[in-house]
């Protein structure tokens, strides 16, 4: 029988030096010096783009080492979209442009021929067959819980690659052992041995797939003692050649010469088991989790398990609208990119734009399971970096309108782009004309780069969780290692108080009417209860910018209008309008607010108007000015009545101004959520929440203006610190 084992390598697009240098040290390396010595051990291996260019600047030495393995026909190089994309997710022409780019980096620089692909977690939608073909892909390699969810039968899965196609354009599929994939590395090497054992009995010509993440030989806690210190990839190796009489460590291609397809299959939209269930939206995901866990323990899961389906990697769009705003804001720069194309621009420039586009479709910041993923702001903000580079460039050869109508957020051609010189402002009528992207072109930094807090199905296992010392939690292990998804984390009381969730997404400009008696710092935990208007994020009517028939602008502001309503402690409805402009300057980074607040109603109106804003301005690094005295950390702290307000972000060298028609005050809080990571929970910084905050008393029929003025100053001194 054969054997497909293999590696899969990445490090996402704006990951740290030092993070991805530690893993390196932790499991990239140490695996490769492990397995070269033993010459009978042949494997596949996929590295992600990302991955390659920082091993090409940092450590090339490991590229010649993997170059010489290849020479030596023990490793079978496997391709991939380069920036690691989900496939499904990005256009047509960018999903074969970076299988094609793959293709071409692995043959230059490690004189491999890429005949098959790892497809980025897994992720299967059925048009992808085609779109592989197109890319001269023969192969690719997906987990055996597709099929499952096809209805082949489970023996089948073991006879070799099945075909596929979409609309006449074919592709072979390799189904990866789920069974594998849990033994190795975290059971002893002779239970993979057994398994293959037990198959070799049924079926001498039977196949087995093992491809998984190569971070989990090192760098998933408590692996690398595993691994290496007590010696797992040593035996792992020896007791494989041990059994060569009958077991054949083969390549994926060598498989598909040998066992060419012989049945065709049609598989659903699917990933590996786990995303089924990360993907769903609360509270489905948690009954789905927990129906799984009831029939593992009634011992039915064998038999349901064809039938039992989660949700599909799409549904984070759903699920976070952060991440749909991502990859809506992508897909614009796609449709200028090739606008640019049409028009015969500049080549040049119309390829680095492309490129940055590519490395702004890496996967892991769109979604979210037992990784951080979207979680990272970090993560986010590279994305987000090269999306503006990308525009900065393609603008360059094909300048676009200072407004004009796209998608985002909102309905088809609903949302609104204002930008100069200096700054583009993405704003959303479907969301009460919330300001939802806020990009500064001079530091390539989306200061709206920001994350609503949520409940995640794995909040149950916090609440549920051992408390550990204030600060942090730990992941307890056995001695045979334990997957990252089996770990048992400690957690700290304060990732315990950080339960909460956020009404509405965590934009900007969007109104709040305060309860009179609402106060400082309750709005963060509670802001649901001391809010008692209806306009935060909710639609309003759009009237400006207006366009003429031939399509020229007319008004280049952005307004919007609501009719609405406060609602008091008693229950009583309030009766008010909003009309809200939004005006960009000609030049430079600064733009206009006026709120124009109107009682159409019988009744006297009393509450607080306070415009909410959520900004990314970096954890412990953002200061109120303190004059001649130090600087003022922002994480929870009300500022007193003032017209102007300053910020400084010393990471990008800014200081962010506002200043207001009347005092108001100004409630700061830093927002964080508790994240599950690979090695347990944690708090994260997802921005900061700012609410200017005046009292509103209206009579019938009166209206009361309120303007803001916004200004970003580059090349600010850091503040002197207390």
């Amino acid at each position: 029988m054969k054997l497909v084992v293999g590696i899969h390598n990445h490090q996402p697009v704006g990951n740290f030096d030092h993070v991805i240098e530690d893993i390196y040290r932790s499991s990239y390396l140490p695996f490769l010096e492990r397995v070269e010595r033993h010459e009978r051990f042949r494997f596949s291996l996929h590295v992600t783009g990302p991955l390659l260019e920082w091993l090409q600047r940092h450590h090339p030495e490991w590229l010649e080492r993997a170059a010489f393995l290849v020479r030596a026909g023990r490793v079978e190089v496997l391709g991939g979209g380069f920036y690691e994309p989900i496939l499904a997710a990005i256009p047509e022409r960018d999903r074969v442009g970076q299988l094609r780019m793959m293709c071409d980096w692995v043959r230059q620089h490690l004189g491999a021929d890429c005949r098959g692909v790892w497809m980025a977690e897994r992720v299967w939608e059925p048009h992808l067959a085609g779109s592989l073909a197109r890319a001269g892909v023969e192969f690719a390699l997906l987990d055996d819980y597709h099929f499952v969810q096809a209805g082949v039968p489970p023996e089948r899965l073991t006879h070799g690659p099945l075909l596929t196609d979409d609309l006449g354009h074919e592709v072979a599929l390799l189904p990866i052992s789920e069974q594998l994939r849990y033994l190795i590395p975290f059971r002893d090497p002779s239970e993979t041995v057994a398994a293959c054992r037990a198959l070799h009995e049924r079926d001498p010509e039977g196949v087995l797939v093992m491809i998984d993440d190569g971070e989990k030989f090192g760098a998933w806690p408590g692996t690398h003692d595993l691994v290496y210190g007590r010696g797992w990839l040593d035996r792992f190796c020896e007791a494989l050649a041990a059994e060569s009489d009958w077991l054949e460590l083969a390549h994926p291609s060598e498989v598909l010469r040998a066992r060419p397809p012989r049945e065709r299959v049609y598989l659903p939209p699917a990933s590996y088991f786990e995303m089924s269930e990360w993907s769903l939206p609360m509270p489905a995901a948690e009954i789905f989790a927990d129906a799984v866990h009831a029939y593992r323990d009634q011992g039915r899961w064998d038999e349901m398990r064809p039938f039992f389906r989660g949700g599909f990697w799409r549904q984070f769009f759903q699920k976070y609208e952060e991440s749909l705003l991502m990859q809506r804001r992508s897909l614009l720069l796609h449709e200028e990119i090739a606008a640019a194309e049409a028009t015969g621009a500049d080549e040049q420039r119309v390829d680095e734009a492309r490129d940055h586009l590519w490395r702004a479709q890496c996967n892991c910041a769109y979604w979210h399971g037992v990784f951080g993923g979207l979680y990272l702001p970090h993560l986010r903000h590279a994305i987000y970096r090269h999306l503006i580079l990308g525009t900065e460039i393609i603008q360059t050869v094909a300048p676009t309108p200072r407004a004009q109508m796209v998608t985002l957020v909102g309905r088809a051609g609903s949302d609104v782009r204002l930008g100069n010189d200096a700054l583009e402002l993405y704003l959303s009528p479907d969301r009460g004309g919330a300001l939802v992207g806020l990009e500064d072109r001079r530091e390539d930094w989306n200061l709206q780069n920001t994350l609503r807090r949520r409940r995640e199905a794995y909040h149950t296992k916090i609440e549920r969780a051992p408390l550990a010392a204030e600060g942090g939690g730990d992941a307890p292990g056995g001695d045979q290692g334990v997957s990252i998804h089996d770990l048992v984390t400690r957690v700290s009381p304060e990732i315990k108080r950080a339960l909460a969730v956020d009404p509405q997404p965590r934009y900007s400009l969007l109104e709040r009417f305060l309860h009179p008696d609402a106060g400082f710092p309750d709005v963060l935990p509670d802001m649901a209860g001391q809010d008692g208007g209806d306009f935060a994020a909710a639609p309003a009517a759009l009237t400006a910018p207006r366009f003429g028939q031939t399509g020229s602008l007319e008004d280049e502001r952005f307004q919007t209008r609501r009719d609405g309503c406060y609602r008091d402690r008693a229950g009583r409805a309030h009766p008010l309008q909003v009309e809200k402009t939004v005006s960009l300057h000609r030049a430079g980074a600064a733009f206009d607010v006026a709120w124009s607040v109107r009682n159409p109603g019988t009744g006297r109106v009393r509450c607080r108007f306070a415009p909410e804003w959520n900004l990314a301005l970096y954890d412990g690094g953002a200061y109120a000015p303190g004059g001649d005295a130090p600087a003022t950390p922002l994480d929870s702290v009300r500022l007193d009545r003032r017209r102007e307000l300053a910020v400084l972000v010393p990471l990008h060298r800014a200081a962010l101004r506002w200043e207001m028609g009347n005092e108001a005050e100004v409630w700061v809080h830093a927002v964080r959520t508790a994240t599950q990571a690979e090695d347990g929970f944690r708090l994260t910084y997802q921005g900061h929440l700012l609410l200017f905050v005046w009292d509103l008393d209206l009579e019938p029929g009166v209206t009361q203006v309120f303007r803001q003025s916004f200004a970003l100053e580059h090349g600010v001194a850091a503040p002197r610190e207390a």
